[in-house]
């Protein structure tokens, strides 16, 4: 815009100058004129002639000339403006291109600004730490899978260019130069495994974790190890049968063991990794279905066979080898056909003849140890729960004390009935054995019972909303109060259901006493506690004939003490049940008690008020249908009512209970037939003599003569139907 009115200034200067310049010229012209021109002297006749040379027509045509020239000038001027807007408008679009871009550049300079001021704080937070505690920086995950730091330092060697799968060796290896080891399996003395399995979808997952206890870290002589679970994965199984689970653990140890052999931090710790030494080092396993002692066991074998092998020379030795050569070669078919197979199969096969050599020689050595240390190389435990249960059954034999009493169900109790612990002899019979071996007894079998009490797999049994309810008031709000599921399948669900008996136990009994109460018969089941005797806690040689120690009113849920009270009975019946726990009730049981006793009473006295209430009721109907007075003329029946004739009808039914009742009639027609063949049979069977019509004097002494049961005597106060206008019920009386 400035450059086209600096040339528009130019050209309007330069057209003044040349306007003044031509006016100029054409004034002096005119001037000049009368002094050269002999026409215009004075005294001349001649007028000055009009044309292009005249002094006249000169300014006009110099006008016109410029006019021209301006609009020529114009039009260029405009042209001009136009290429420049053009040029603007591009400028401007360039501009505004130009400024986005910069407050894009802006944004992502103020995110990035923002992420550094973050990772400069968390820099500073950080600095505290010393270079002893990296692995736990490192490794600590917090919630997440990994930390923070770890992803970082991952992501960082990805954008450097490091393979994916080649990132966990490298950081291991950095870890390790700063004196952090993590090979941990290779360095503890047991590890124990856990696997768990569902199903998503259709489709089955399988969890595995290890446990063990980390070794102690040589630059802190403080540092005695710690307990950590690791996990192996989570993958996609087959199915979840126990063989399935075995081979899927079986590759998974494979492949953990091939990974650790390949990293540089094995070499530099000059350790090696193998599924034998895994096995070895494996003392547990908990899972839905274990296999894995049979695995352990046969890689013991080969283990062993591999140091027979590995060891000296012997003639068993040599002579083992050469019958597996010849095996191999015969499978093979010849020599020839030996040769000819490829070097992987050629492998595979020698592989496989040796680990058989070994697994013969390292059976031959397991049985030549003595018991203890085939235990020590077979050591594994499915179940910790099962072994020290079994370890503390043993106890009562070893010590010689009588163990707890049997655990019969109903129908294995009524077999066994009569026959104690100590009558186990040959002169059982084979039902009578068989009950006997396959009832339980102790603590796995009392909790079994309270978990199919208290918590039964079967909403419609057992007594979980009651006891739900129940220990709401006595544990509070925020406390679990289900019982453990003994029913299903649940880890240490036995160890809970005793932890909450032996805590609550008196309130455990006080609710059975409860639902006792509740019951129609006032009794408890068979598979309730207290209907069970206890066996005592004493030296066998140590027990009194025909004494009976003193017992809580549990079924060997406690071990109880002995007493020198004497009973005639060997067992507890519940009338002696609680007077024996009376002196040790709390006085909060007491109370309970007391006020289950007042509610029975109550419960009894308001079901003698309601059977006196039905009672007095029935009187009052049949008094009511006493009162009323028949009608025996057949005439004052036609003009009687609907109530009426119900009426009528109840009394009849009174006397003859084979008469319909009025809701079986359809209409009021029928319902008269019925009164009058009522009346009529009554009159037949009464007085054979009436007739049909209006009562004689002899009928009405018969009705007056009846008894109070089956009529109104106080006739005279009855008020008989007549043919009164009044149609109401009160006409009845």
């Amino acid at each position: 815009m400035a450059r086209v009115k600096k040339c528009s200034l130019a050209q309007l200067e330069q057209f003044h100058r040349t306007r003044g310049a031509r006016w100029r010229m054409g004034e002096g012209e005119e001037n000049e004129a009368p002094r050269s021109d002999p026409s215009q002297l004075p005294g001349s006749a001649s007028r000055p002639m009009d044309g292009p040379n005249s002094s006249l027509s000169m300014p006009w045509t110099t006008r016109s000339h410029e006019l021209g020239v301006l609009r020529v000038t114009l039009r260029e001027v405009q042209n001009e403006l136009e290429v420049t807007k053009v040029l603007l408008a591009g400028r401007t679009a360039e501009v505004e291109e130009k400024g986005l871009a910069l407050s894009e550049k802006e944004v992502t300079l103020n995110h990035a600004l923002r992420a550094t001021r973050k990772l400069a704080l968390t820099i500073t937070r950080e600095k505290h730490t010393s270079m002893s505690c990296l692995s736990h920086h490192l490794f600590n995950r917090g919630k997440s899978a990994y930390s923070m730091q770890f992803c970082s330092i991952a992501r960082s060697f990805v954008l450097a260019g490091c393979a994916c799968k080649e990132v966990g060796s490298v950081i291991q290896s950095i870890v390790a130069t700063f004196g952090t080891h993590h090979a941990e399996i290779s360095g503890v003395q047991a590890i124990t495994i856990s696997t768990d399995s569902t199903s998503h979808h259709h489709i089955d997952y399988t969890s595995q974790h290890v446990a063990m206890k980390t070794p102690q870290s040589a630059a802190s002589q403080k540092d005695t190890g710690s307990h950590v679970v690791r996990l192996l994965g989570v993958d996609s199984s087959v199915n979840h049968k126990a063989d399935m689970q075995l081979e899927e653990l079986k590759a998974k140890v494979n492949s953990y063991t091939h990974l650790y052999n390949n990293l540089p931090l094995s070499h530099w710790t000059k350790t090696h990794l193998s599924s034998l030494d895994v096995t070895q080092k494996l003392m547990g396993v908990n899972g839905d279905h274990s296999s894995v002692k049979e695995w352990k066991k046969d890689n013991t074998y080969l283990e062993l066979g591999q140091d027979s092998l590995s060891g000296p020379l012997s003639s068993e030795l040599v002579e083992a080898v050469a019958n597996a050569h010849e095996e191999v070669l015969e499978q093979a078919g010849s020599l020839d056909a030996w040769n000819t197979l490829s070097h992987t199969e050629w492998s595979a096969r020698e592989n496989a003849a040796q680990e058989c050599v070994a697994r013969q020689l390292g059976k031959e050595a397991f049985n030549s140890l003595s018991e203890e240390e085939q235990h020590h190389w077979t050591l594994i435990e499915l179940n910790g729960m099962k072994g020290g249960c079994v370890g503390m059954a043993a106890c009562w034999e070893e010590s010689g004390f009588e163990r707890p009493i049997l655990l019969a169900n109903k129908d294995n109790a009524a077999t066994l009935k009569g026959i104690s612990d100590t009558d186990i002899t040959d002169a059982l019979t084979a039902a009578e054995l068989r009950a006997f071996e396959v009832s339980g007894w102790g603590g796995p079998k009392t909790t079994s019972i309270a978990g199919a009490i208290f918590n039964n797999k079967d909403d419609k049994k057992g007594l979980q909303d009651a006891h739900r309810q129940y220990f709401v008031v006595i544990k509070g709000p925020g406390e679990s109060t289900t019982f453990p599921n003994t029913s299903n399948v649940r880890y240490q669900s036995h160890c809970f259901a005793a932890e909450e008996l032996i805590t609550y136990l008196d309130n455990y009994i006080a609710l059975l006493i409860q639902t006792r109460y509740k019951k129609e018969k006032h009794n408890f089941s068979h598979m309730e506690p207290p209907t069970q005797p206890i066996h005592p806690c004493r030296p066998r040689n140590e027990r009194e004939p025909g004494c009976q120690p003193r017992t809580t009113i549990t079924r060997a849920l406690l071990v109880p003490t002995d007493t020198t009270q004497k009973h005639s009975t060997d067992t507890i019946t519940l009338q002696t049940l609680y007077p024996q726990r009376a002196p040790y009730a709390s006085g909060l049981e007491h109370s309970r008690h007391m006020e289950l006793n007042a509610h029975a009473k109550k419960v009894a006295r308001e079901s003698q008020v309601k059977e006196a209430e039905r009672l007095a009721t029935a009187a009052k109907e049949k008094a009511r249908v006493d009162a009323i007075t028949l009608v025996l003329d057949t005439a004052m029946l036609e003009r009687l009512m609907r109530a009426q004739l119900d009426d009528q009808l109840a009394v009849h039914r009174h006397c003859d209970p084979t008469i319909k009742a009025k809701s079986n009639y359809k209409n009021h027609e029928a319902k008269l037939t019925a009164v009058k063949a009522a009346v009529a049979d009554f009159l037949k069977l009464s007085l054979p003599q009436a007739r049909s019509g209006t009562p004689s004097t002899d009928l009405t002494a018969y009705l007056l003569s009846r008894g109070p049961n089956d009529t109104n005597n106080n006739t005279e106060e009855s008020v008989q139907y007549s043919s009164s206008k009044s149609d109401s019920d009160s006409e009845l009386y």
